[in-house]
């Protein structure tokens, strides 16, 4: 039966001859066109199904076209070529490899295998600039972006290399003489200073600034010598051009190729191999392109190639690649203009479906110039516009149109001045609120109640009708728990988090107490879970009693039945744990990871859940398991230890292991990333977490950027891009609901102040989209006085924007009702099981501060951790610096102050007693003892910092002896220029060395230890402070804390008068100073006594952050972000 189509479908898919561009608004039916052309043409005779190319972008979509394909065509097919652009030049590289060089029986790639392999060959790269001591593997992601941008960009090593040299040789002239390889030359002059000053400003503004000593009035964001920055920024790029040759000849030694791969050498085959270009020229007669705003420089590239065309008019010995060459680098050197050049396509046959205003994929390398130079490239092309949506209702895409708008004039309906408001096909017309919460718990509340309201009031609604939508995946589990507390069936519609999922967690913990007993953390985990369950209690004395014992954690379980005050459940889970580790551990020595994996499963009873209600559970262990098998593929005589290193690896590089979603089909509510929802619809769409810098989020440019004058994509001239391409993403958020639109925000996420709205929400929103608008209240949300259109009236007398107080009480309901439900219950305390801290350090309020769940692992239940490198350079840094300058530190007692507390004084004074005793125990180390004067004449000798750096030193513990070399020379040159520093800046007279002390603040005692006090010429002190990293661009109140926290102590207990507080940077030589004021010294003691009081609750909650990476316990956490 032949489907019915509009005017501007049948238009599209009737055009037989010349190229189309079909600009295609969201839900007007772009698939349906191309698999109506597709039909047409074979119909019709004018192509076999082997003759026609349909490309497009994800296996998803590739695989619905086929099938829809396949139901249309009205007899058998030989051959259709349905594929992803990837998919389809693997197909060619698999035929033709040998012809070009490369082995057809190549391995592809993905992002985690490029990070392991550079990680496995980092000393192949010579790194230097990008290879950090304290974490070298910190840049390897950033390098594998780097790399695929370049490719993106189709450009090749020996095209970096080239650039980089002459940037070199060129002296005071960039590419000067500079050839390209044809048989003429580009002679352009551009001072190449001013190109590697720019590269230079570039590069620093995405990374941070380093800080001089503020005191002296120098500034280290400030390069005092161009030249010098100019080779520091030569040596850069030199590194990352060689890296890029490094890691392209490490793919080809191996028999590997990336993603980018793919794309760049088709295009090398088709350069190389004029035939088999031809060959394909003629056999594909139709080619179509679906979502073509999504393509990048490097496939549009291959488009091109494989039309049917003439070569230029004029300059006929220049190839495509070389003439987009010469017209990047006349863009980025602004010198006299070369004559732009078209190419006259003939007899081309290739249509293109996309639309500019859902482009959302710059992050993955597309190319929003493509689309938008479309016709430049082919200025015969017919342009067909599909304006007729049956998806969504007018009032919805209203609004999206008028919110798009914002982004003119860089979209096609402004350049190519064409229609594109789009007219809804459907009845209803749809209804758009904004709903405005005081606190994120009730947003969440109030959507999950909506569900459930909608749902039973309209039986026809499912569950899979609705869907909220996030920005990112971080801000989506508050929706879900909510959503399950309601028993409403949900599903988060992650692609990825698979090694994040609780019981994978405890496979990977088991698997590593298989290899290693003494694997605390890993123990802990496994501890915890449901088949070996022990309690938080019971821990405790166990860790007290190996502690005890100079035990560890599970030489302790081996005598679990000599520990008292254990529970007998605890004793029979821990013997139960210990017998499986005795049986699988010999099965990891001779059996495949996957057979052990299956016995640990089977013997810890893991598959005795209900199946019908934990189907997700026994998805991600089946998942899991075909992950070890897969790795068994390559790897046939792997056992546990290979494969757990190689987990390692993958989980070190960020991999957060592959998720399929084995019930997408059920009947669920969506929570997914607007970016997961393109190519959706559903009847109501929740867009939530509004506010500003969530959604636009915060633009974070690349940390290793392509030098412009390689770029070849042509980017806009005015507008912010990053802004723009956050406009899109909305959009296609808001076009994806049919008939019910909710866009919600809260004031409080948690922070300190109240959360602005998004921009976005007034853009959407306002009658006149054009013009700008600020809510009440100085941005911060409030409910705008706007109007929006009802569902059902085309009037404007409902507000767009309503607080849900004025939506049936809602607000008493969740806040007056709820309270008064609590009124005549009685108020439970919660008892406290833990054994909390006596004392407190500012480490620990840290720890808390940023993670109460950390806090637990580390202070409560002190679960053991390896010392890290990092650690162990530091210890030894300030014992070496604490050791030399001892000679300098005075003799004179510290009387308290008279008004100091009893308990401070008492304190103070037998601390002042013990220095005394281990001062005089100093005076026979063999450390030369200078004469103390006014001035601080006789210094201290080199030698003698050499010396106490070598007593000090420790050879133990490090990843390597690579590793510890390395920190043995970052050392010394650090200590180098510490001593410089003191001879350009003067002899401190030292007051205190690693001062510790014991303060009471409220009431709590406080315990610490204070690097440096030095008397200032004035009679007053400054704090110091080492740290073994970098300057930070500006310090900020929470870096400030700590040190105004000496301050506090110093003041108020040993009465000094503190007139400056300081950090010294060793890694470069550089101080910077502050001063603190009584308001922040009175904010931070209410700080430590609220955190102290949090503490006491014993509500250890999780607090996933950024900073998460660096936690020793986030192995075990599943929390982690």
């Amino acid at each position: 039966m032949k489907k019915k189509y509009n005017a501007q479908q049948k238009e599209a898919i009737e055009h037989d001859d010349g190229t189309a561009l079909i600009v295609a608004g969201a839900g007007t039916g772009k698939t349906t066109v191309l698999i109506g052309r597709l039909q047409h043409l074979i119909e019709k005779k004018l192509a076999g199904t082997d003759e026609i190319l349909l490309l497009t972008f994800t296996e998803k979509a590739a695989g619905e076209m086929y099938d829809r394909a396949v139901e249309i065509l009205p007899y058998g097919y030989v051959d259709l070529w349905i594929n992803t652009f990837h998919g389809f030049c693997e197909r060619l590289l698999r035929e033709h490899a040998l012809d070009i060089g490369l082995d057809p029986s190549f391995k592809l790639v993905n992002d985690t295998e490029q990070w392991i392999l550079i990680k496995k060959n980092l000393d192949k790269f010579n790194l230097d600039y990008y290879r950090p001591l304290g974490n070298p593997n910190k840049f390897i992601f950033e390098l594998v972006k780097h790399f695929s941008r370049l490719k993106d960009e189709y450009i090749e090593p020996k095209e970096y290399l080239q650039f980089v040299e002459n940037l070199i040789q060129g002296g005071d002239q960039m590419l000067s003489g500079r050839q390209i390889t044809s048989h003429r030359s580009i002679k352009l002059k551009v001072e190449s200073k001013n190109v590697i000053l720019n590269e230079a400003k570039r590069n620093e503004e995405s990374r941070e600034v380093k800080v001089k000593d503020n005191s002296t009035g120098s500034f280290s964001a400030q390069l005092a010598d161009q030249d010098d920055m100019s080779s520091q920024e030569l040596s850069r790029l030199e590194e990352l051009a060689n890296a890029y040759h490094a890691y392209n000849k490490l793919l080809l030694d191996n028999g590997y190729l990336d993603f980018g791969d793919l794309i760049n050498y088709c295009i090398k085959l088709f350069q190389e191999r004029p035939n088999i270009l031809k060959y394909y020229q003629e056999k594909f007669k139709y080619i179509m392109v679906d979502e073509f705003q999504d393509t990048n420089w490097s496939q549009y590239e291959l488009l091109k190639q494989l039309v049917k065309s003439h070569p230029p008019e004029a300059d006929q010995s220049k190839n495509n690649k070389e003439l987009l060459i010469e017209k990047s680098i006349k863009s980025k050197v602004n010198k006299k203009k070369i004559e732009n050049r078209k190419s006259k396509i003939e007899n081309s046959n290739l249509m293109v479906v996309g639309d500019d205003d859902q482009a959302i994929y710059k992050f993955r390398g597309a190319s929003l110039s493509n689309i938008m130079q479309f016709k430049e490239d082919y200025p015969d092309a017919k342009e067909i516009v599909l304006m007729k949506n049956y998806r969504s209702g007018q009032n919805i895409l209203d609004k999206a149109y008028n919110f798009i708008k914002h982004n003119n004039p860089n979209r096609l309906e402004v350049k190519l001045n064409i229609d594109k408001q789009i007219k809804s096909q459907i009845k209803e017309k749809g209804s758009v609120e904004h709903m405005v919460f005081s606190q994120k718990s009730e947003e969440s509340v109030w959507v999950a109640e909506q569900i459930m309201n909608m749902r039973e009031n309209n039986p026809e609604l499912k569950w899979s009708d609705f869907a909220i939508l996030v920005r990112a995946n971080n801000t989506a589990q508050e929706f879900v728990d909510e959503l399950k507390r309601k028993n409403i069936p949900c599903l988060f519609y992650s692609m990825r988090g698979l090694y994040y999922k609780p019981i994978i967690m405890d496979v990977l913990a088991y698997f590593k107490l298989l290899d290693n007993y003494h694997e605390s953390s890993a123990l802990f985990r496994v501890l915890n879970m449901e088949a070996f369950k022990v309690g938080h209690a019971d821990i405790i004395n166990i860790n007290k009693f190996a502690r005890k014992k100079v035990w560890s954690l599970f030489e302790a379980l081996q005598h679990i039945n000599a520990i008292p005050d254990v529970s007998a459940e605890a004793v029979s889970n821990i013997n139960k744990l210990l017998d499986l580790i005795r049986k699988h551990s010999l099965s990891a020595q001779n059996q495949k990871p996957s057979q052990v994996f299956a016995k640990f499963v089977w013997d810890a009873e893991l598959n005795k859940k209900d199946f019908d209600a934990e189907q997700e559970y026994y998805s991600y262990l089946n998942q899991f398991y075909k992950k070890i098998k897969s790795f068994e593929e390559n790897e046939a005589d792997a056992r546990v230890k290979d494969f757990m290193e190689y987990m390692e690896m993958e989980l070190e590089s960020g991999e957060t292991g592959a998720l399929r979603l084995d019930f997408e089909d059920d009947d669920v509510v969506r929570v997914m990333t607007v970016h997961g929802s393109k190519g959706l619809e559903f009847d109501t769409i929740f867009l939530v977490d509004l506010v500003d810098k969530r959604f636009p989020t915060v633009n974070r440019s690349e940390k290793i950027s392509i030098p412009d004058a390689l770029v070849r994509e042509k980017l806009p001239e005015e507008g912010d891009a990053h802004i723009e391409e956050e406009r899109r993403l909305f959009y296609v958020a808001l076009t994806r609901a049919k008939n019910n639109l909710f866009l919600t925000s809260a004031r409080d996420y948690g922070g300190a102040r109240d959360k602005k709205p998004s921009p976005f929400i007034s853009e959407a929103l306002l009658n006149s989209p054009l013009e700008g608008s600020t809510p009440e209240g100085g941005g911060v949300l409030r409910s705008p006085k706007e109007k929006t259109l009802n569902r059902d009236s085309d009037d404007n007398t409902l507000p767009a924007t309503a607080d849900p107080s004025r939506k049936g009480n809602h607000k008493n309901k969740y806040e007056l009702m709820r309270d008064l439900e609590l009124i005549n219950q009685p108020v439970v305390k919660k008892e406290c099981t833990y054994k909390i801290p006596k004392n407190f350090s500012f480490s620990q309020i840290e720890a808390f501060s940023n993670c109460p769940l950390q806090y637990k692992f580390n202070f409560i239940l002190k679960i053991p951790v390896l010392t890290k490198d990092a650690f162990i350079y530091g210890r030894v840094m300030h014992n070496t610096l604490k050791d030399f300058l001892a000679p300098l530190e005075s003799t004179a007692s510290i009387q308290p102050d008279l008004f100091a507390s009893v308990e401070n004084k008492n304190v103070i004074l037998n601390e002042a007693k013990r220095n005394e005793e281990s001062r005089e125990s100093r005076n026979g180390d063999g450390i030369l003892r200078c004469a103390q004067n006014d001035n601080y004449k006789n210094k201290l000798a080199q030698k003698n910092l050499k010396e106490a750096y070598e007593k000090h030193w420790q050879n133990d513990g490090y990843e390597s002896k690579e590793t510890r070399e390395k920190y043995k020379k970052k050392g010394w040159r650090e200590l180098k220029m510490f001593y410089e520093y003191l001879e350009k800046e003067g002899w401190p007279e030292v007051l205190f060395l690693e001062k510790v002390f014991s303060f009471k603040l409220g009431d709590y005692f406080f315990r610490g230890a204070i690097d440096r006090v030095d008397r200032l010429p004035d009679g007053s002190v400054e704090v110091m402070d080492y740290k073994t990293g970098n300057a930070k661009e500006k310090l900020t109140y929470q870096q400030k804390r700590q040190l105004i926290l000496y301050k506090i102590v110093l003041e108020e207990a040993f009465g000094l008068k503190v007139s400056k507080l300081s950090f010294y940077y060793l890694e470069n030589g550089t101080k910077a100073s502050f001063k603190s004021t009584v308001k922040q010294e009175e904010k931070l003691k209410e700080e430590i006594n609220e955190v102290i009081e949090e503490i006491k609750k014993c509500e250890f909650l999780p607090k996933p952050s950024m900073l998460c990476s660096f936690c020793d316990f986030n192995s075990i956490c599943e929390f982690r972000q």
